[in-house]
């Protein structure tokens, strides 16, 4: 009876320490995984753009700084549905290029109610730490989580978090200035009037960007992209 116990007892603890690594494991990221491996786009010259669905839905970044008089090669490494686990254990395929910049957004996909920002923090930290440690002479962007517009669409892990993602980019500001990083705060660009919503305007569902949403973020990192360039 005590083994059999011992045995539920450690199975639980198991998947609770893999259960955040296995919600990014959709069929769709490991689509993106082989595609990835399959990829030879990244080298010394190249900048990353990594993240989730926000990244992702991009599409193609190099057009989209093109159109803004920007020409540099930016390639999409972003994840539908990806959190910072998926990031962390997929990392690799990026820095062993050591690519000349890395302009990363992380963390949106962790946010509930049961998650701290503490520990989303903590999240966003060990992958920072780890870019640095992988491939050192890289520039590294940290991007701001962006805001979302419930009345738009429900999205039902982030009813009532619009405080705890303004605690994260504090968080994140504050590490970031400490530790000599780069950090975009793009949330304030996307908000409405009230400061917390996600402008209508600027979203397809409450979460994702227009086109016009893709511009506004553009705008704010172009000059960055132009001085990776130089």
């Amino acid at each position: 009876m005590k083994r059999n116990l011992f045995y539920v007892f450690t199975t639980i603890i198991f998947l609770l320490a893999f259960a955040d690594v296995a919600s990014a494991q959709s069929k769709h990221y490991y689509e993106r995984m082989r595609e990835f491996r399959q990829r030879h786009d990244i080298d010394g010259s190249t900048i990353v753009m990594f993240g989730n669905s926000l990244t992702e839905k991009a599409g193609n970044w190099t057009a989209r700084f093109k159109a803004h008089g920007v020409n540099a090669t930016v390639v999409n490494y972003g994840i539908t549905g990806d959190n910072t686990a998926g990031m962390q254990q997929r990392l690799y395929l990026v820095t062993k290029h050591h690519p000349k910049a890395i302009f990363i957004m992380a963390g949106i996909n962790d946010v509930n109610k049961s998650v701290s920002a503490s520990t989303i923090f903590a999240r966003q930290k060990k992958l920072i730490e780890t870019i640095r440690r992988q491939s050192p002479n890289t520039r590294l962007v940290v991007e701001s989580l962006l805001p979302f517009n419930q009345s738009v669409r429900t999205w039902k892990p982030l009813v009532g978090q619009q405080k705890k993602v303004r605690d994260i980019n504090r968080r994140l500001e504050a590490y970031c200035r400490k530790q000599h990083l780069t950090f975009v705060n793009l949330y304030p660009l996307f908000t409405d009037s009230d400061g917390v919503t996600l402008r209508r305007d600027l979203t397809t569902d409450g979460l994702h960007l227009t086109d016009e949403g893709y511009d506004v973020w553009i705008g704010k990192i172009k000059p960055l992209v132009e001085s990776v360039c130089k």
